[in-house]
């Protein structure tokens, strides 16, 4: 009886060794994307937004933001998106942007006023990605549309 128990045992701990394990969660750009960007030589560090979870609460609820920080949403398709300030606390400006390169801009989005309607921000042609950072670094920067975008390790 022990040694059934035993080749059991060494059957279960054996299969546990071989499998696979499962990854299809994570998106390939979770993986594979840079966490640092830059941008006429500035230097920003992101997290990414990838999921719609992690997109629809993006920055709502952060008290401050640094000056080299922001968060960068990564989409699998090309086409006009949509931002609003839900639960923002600071204002932020929006950076939109498709094939790497600044496809417009949106600075200083304002925080909704308790009570009133959320504005919704939209970019004006098709992106695939969008960056939103403390309100005030796209001027302080001088950044513009056409700037390339340039992803690092």
């Amino acid at each position: 009886m022990n040694r059934i128990f035993i080749v059991i045992f060494c059957l279960f701990l054996l299969n546990g060794c071989t499998a696979k394990i499962d990854v299809s969660d994570k998106r390939e750009s979770e993986v594979l994307f840079p966490k640092k960007l830059i941008i006429n030589n500035k230097t920003i560090s992101v997290d990414l937004a990838t999921t719609r979870d992690e997109q629809a609460t993006g920055l709502a609820g952060k008290s401050e933001l640094a000056d080299d920080y922001g968060l960068l949403f990564l989409f699998d398709n090309k086409r006009i998106r949509n931002f609003w300030m839900k639960g923002m606390i600071v204002p932020i400006d929006i950076i939109w942007i498709n094939d790497n390169e600044i496809a417009y801009i949106t600075e200083k989005v304002s925080l909704t006023a308790k009570g009133e309607p959320h504005q919704l921000y939209s970019s004006s042609k098709s992106v695939d990605k969008v960056l939103e950072v403390k309100a005030g670094l796209v001027e302080q920067n001088g950044w513009t549309i056409g700037d390339k975008i340039q992803y690092i390790e």
